[in-house]
């Protein structure tokens, strides 16, 4: 191995030499490909981490109501979100007390005007007069590639009683390629 194409490094005006280079070289060269490719999957861990892009916003609750989003991460633009009421199917009809719940339905509007599928973790929370969290919906949707003011829906049944004192809704979303 030749260290005719190398320069003395320099750290703080300690030259590091020629051997040391070199041996350093031969000890990276040994380490393998495990090593190798554990390295490039860290590598690719932080670069995705890096591109993920989150929105917080919250706006005063209300039902069948669209909140403007309007952000863009890349090729992704999430639009808008609303909370509607959903009759639910028979299933669902049987499994609870239509007394005490309500069908709910998260709409998460978005384009997409990449070659790319994206994920988008989504947290929407609502609150009381206080401050305090009464309810929420959690879904991780896929916006796919190459769709315009398209929308994903995820239901739940929630309690009434926390429609009924909700004040606030918090949206959280957290954008990543797939």
């Amino acid at each position: 191995m030749s260290d005719t194409s190398c320069s003395p490094i320099t750290l703080r005006a300690a030259p590091l030499r020629a051997a040391t280079l070199r041996a350093a070289t031969l000890r990276a060269a040994t380490l393998g490909a495990a090593t190798l490719g554990a390295a490039l999957l860290l590598l690719a861990s932080v670069t995705a981490t890096a591109h993920a892009q989150t929105v917080d916003v919250s706006f005063p609750f209300e039902l069948e109501r669209w909140y403007r989003i309007e952000h863009t991460s890349g090729a992704i633009t999430v639009h808008r979100v609303r909370l509607t009421h959903t009759a639910g199917g028979l299933a669902s009809r049987i499994k609870r007390d239509d007394r005490y719940q309500q069908q709910v339905t998260l709409e998460l509007e978005f384009s997409n005007e990449g070659d790319a599928d994206w994920k988008c973790q989504t947290e929407v929370e609502w609150t009381d007069q206080d401050g305090l969290a009464i309810e929420g919906v959690i879904h991780r949707f896929v916006l796919d590639d190459h769709k315009s003011h398209d929308v994903r829906r995820e239901s739940k049944a929630v309690l009434r009683y926390g429609l009924q004192r909700a004040r606030t809704i918090h949206v959280k979303l957290r954008l990543d390629p797939d």
